[in-house]
């Protein structure tokens, strides 16, 4: 952590991780986000859940 620039550093990484996770479960058809406003979402946690709708390929 330290050694990469310390918390600037992980802040900046921890909020492009969850800005990637949260695109791709609001572009994707069968993720929902637990948290559905933008500006209330955590940087930390990310919670999505699969569709009842979506079936696993075969």
């Amino acid at each position: 952590m330290n050694g990469n620039g310390g918390m600037e550093f992980v802040t900046g990484r921890t909020a492009e991780s969850a800005r990637r996770i949260y695109t791709w479960a609001d572009a994707t058809q069968y993720t929902v986000t637990f948290v559905t406003q933008p500006s209330n979402r955590s940087q930390v946690v990310v919670r999505s859940t699969c569709s009842r709708r979506w079936t696993r390929p075969s």
